[in-house]
């Protein structure tokens, strides 16, 4: 039979998955995991063109505005700057308060305008 001169060659790898991949499988996955990763790093790299000279004063903006495509931390580590001061600089920009400031200025008109009719 077969399976069993398939076990007696291969021993534990002679029925790969469920985690039991070959080695040659093993390489092929890390492999192909870090191609992936090689190409979202030259991509992010292709598209800043050239934000890397210019600080983190446009870096981050940047970032913000591409963090649909790729995952932020990838992008931060590609740019050389840190996630945190990213999420740091996310909680102080005026755009983000001035956002809330009118979602909360709205509110507040609508609250007004109902007391004002009663």
């Amino acid at each position: 039979m077969r399976w069993k001169r398939e076990l007696e060659a291969e021993g534990v790898n002679a029925f790969p998955g469920h985690g039991n991949r070959s080695p040659v499988e093993e390489e092929l996955h890390r492999l192909r995991a870090e191609n992936k990763r090689l190409l979202m790093e030259r991509d992010i790299l292709k598209k800043s063109n050239g934000l890397l000279c210019q600080g983190g004063v446009v870096i981050f903006p940047w970032i913000s505005k591409n963090k649909c495509h790729w995952p932020v931390r990838v992008m931060c580590h590609v740019l050389h700057v840190s996630s945190s001061g990213y999420y740091k600089w996310c909680r102080n920009t005026p755009g983000c308060q001035m956002a809330a400031q009118e979602v909360a200025l709205v509110e507040i008109k609508a609250i007004h305008a109902e007391v004002k009719e009663r």
